[in-house]
């Protein structure tokens, strides 16, 4: 898998190829991706792949990935954080690297029922929130796609934190709630035509 990967990098002199990830469960079953929506694309800046995640085309996730050694110089994982790869990738993604896009299915991730991704609000879904907001406040151009994107997306992951919560964290989760509201507020703007549905924008706007 990696060796066809890394000759795809050597040929098209690329920082990053990715591949396509299937989602496999612990029944058997496994979740394709949409082959019409997944197309060999080739050469991509890495701001348009970066605006791609923030659209939810595209995943996050470095698993899915081969990566020139050299575009990690200067950057490494943040280990208090979760939700991790977005953050990143959100900023070897802004360091002006070329991605090649292939329809290449080559990855199965295990879907374990229970897992901390997947049970409800937590430490995961606020980081997404925090880590979501550093990549808006780090792009200067208010005026580009890209940051209309990543707002929009602020505002998703925002939505999503609060939605999954229960009524005690709720109420427990105070500060952090007030913080995911002026996120709505600040950028709703940026939802109209956007990957949140109409139920979505309505949530946000109560």
């Amino acid at each position: 898998i990696y060796q066809k990967l890394t000759s795809v990098m050597q040929k098209e002199d690329v920082d990053i190829v990715t591949m396509l990830m299937a989602s496999a469960y612990e029944d058997g079953k496994r979740n394709l991706p949409n082959p019409r929506s997944n197309a060999d694309l080739g050469v991509k800046s890495g701001e348009w792949f970066l605006e791609q995640i923030c659209l939810r085309k595209f995943g996050t996730s470095v698993c899915s990935k081969v990566f020139n050694r050299s575009v990690f110089d200067g950057f490494t994982f943040d280990e208090t954080r979760q939700n991790e790869d977005f953050l990143i990738m959100s900023e070897i993604l802004v360091a002006n690297v070329k991605v090649y896009v292939t329809d290449y299915l080559g990855y199965n991730y295990f879907v374990r029922s229970g897992s901390m991704s997947r049970s409800g609000f937590s430490k995961s879904l606020r980081d997404a929130v925090y880590n979501t907001e550093s990549l808006v406040n780090r792009l200067t151009d208010t005026t580009t796609s890209l940051y209309k994107s990543a707002c929009c997306y602020a505002v998703y992951q925002a939505r999503t934190a609060i939605a999954v919560m229960t009524k005690e964290q709720f109420k427990k989760e105070k500060d952090f709630v007030l913080c995911c509201k002026k996120i709505i507020k600040k950028y709703n703007k940026y939802t109209k035509n956007s990957i949140l549905t109409k139920n979505d924008r309505l949530f946000c706007k109560i």
